[in-house]
Order: structure tokens, then C-alpha cells, then sequence
């Protein structure tokens, strides 16, 4: 769709340097699925809340040093995320099964 809007020059020039794009119509199309794809997960987060199975960031390198303090390989974030998510998976199979 062709459309002519007058947008700031100076936020338009930082979403050129923000997504890489070589042209403004590029640039322009980055910006607006970003903000549609942020919007979907705000509706999604809303709707079925957030997950509290996966670890934060802060979370996985504790994890790492502690390993690395007792001299054994760091696990990688997927084996750890995988992990935790099992762990949460069979947490919520016990308390299924309490509520029997």
C-alpha cells in the first residue's frame, strides 16, 4: 500500500540505524511488524499470563558459575531451559494429581 506520512526526521533516522533497512520504505515495514508482533505478545500475555517454567537470564549464569565452581562443564541455556521447563512440566503433573 503506497501512503505518504511526514514522520521526524530524527526518529526516523535512528529506525534506519535500528534495523539495518537501506531504504525508509524498508525501514518503515521493520518498524510497523515489530510493533504489531509486541502488540500480539502484550494480547497473548494478557490472555494466558507469563511462563514461569523458563529461567532468566540472571538465573542461567548462576547456574553456569556453580557448575564451573565444582569443576564440571557449564550447561548450555537450551539443556538448562530444557531442564527447567521438565522440572515445571512434572510439578504440574503432581499438583494435577493432588487435586484428584
Amino acid at each position: 500500500m503506497k501512503v505518504t506520512i511526514d514522520l521526524p526526521a530524527k526518529e526516523l533516522q535512528q529506525v534506519l540505524e535500528n534495523t539495518g533497512a537501506a531504504t525508509v520504505s524498508e525501514a518503515v515495514c521493520v518498524a510497523v511488524r515489530e510493533l504489531n508482533g509486541r502488540r500480539r505478545l502484550e494480547r497473548l500475555t494478557e490472555k494466558f499470563g507469563t511462563l514461569d517454567g523458563f529461567a532468566a537470564p540472571e538465573e542461567l549464569r548462576a547456574i553456569r558459575h556453580a557448575d564451573m565452581d565444582r569443576g564440571e562443564e557449564p550447561l548450555a541455556a537450551e539443556n538448562v531451559r530444557f531442564i527447567i521447563r521438565e522440572k515445571a512440566k512434572k510439578g504440574s503433573r503432581d499438583s494435577n494429581r493432588e487435586q484428584r
